[in-house]
């Protein structure tokens, strides 16, 4: 059984459960005891369900953990590509002069692949120059959502 079918029988017996009980409105004490009652002795319908809703969730726990840690690199990764104050006032004429002419990100396209080349003509893995990215203000966007999601994990 796939995690996804694990998570979608631990849904429908959520719901099933409580469309069961809800009807008899016994206070949550109650209900505890019992489904603790059910685990402890391993008896009843439920036992095998809120195992295999457990299971299903404890699966899911490391991946949903590492997921947390690759969101929080991306966010950190983003955050560092702030823009450079000043340009290189020796090269600053010449590429403003080459970039009004054939546009600003295919100059920093090309200056990549020909970084690129550079490092294999030498040698050197693939992925060692910079490359050009999302523009700052999508960067900015991302980091903002990608923030206002982990804090909702860490608040509950």
């Amino acid at each position: 059984m796939t995690d996804e079918e694990k998570m979608k029988l631990a849904r429908e017996y959520a719901a099933k459960t409580f469309d069961a009980r809800s009807r008899k409105f016994p206070n949550s004490a109650t209900m505890e005891r019992y489904h603790a009652k059910v685990i402890r002795q391993g008896e009843g319908d439920d036992y095998d369900a809120v195992q295999s809703a457990l299971a299903a969730i404890n699966a899911l726990t490391p991946r949903l953990e590492e997921a947390e840690k690759l969101l929080r690199e991306v966010c950190d990764d983003l955050a560092r590509s702030t823009p450079v104050s000043a340009p290189d006032a020796r090269i600053c004429d010449d590429v403003k002069r080459l970039a009004n002419a054939s546009g600003y990100g295919a100059i920093m396209s090309t200056a990549s692949a020909l970084w690129r080349k550079h490092l294999a003509d030498k040698g050197y893995p693939k992925g060692g120059e910079f490359i050009a990215g999302p523009c700052r203000i999508t960067a900015e966007m991302i980091i903002g959502r990608i923030t206002a999601f982990l804090k909702q994990g860490e608040a509950s």
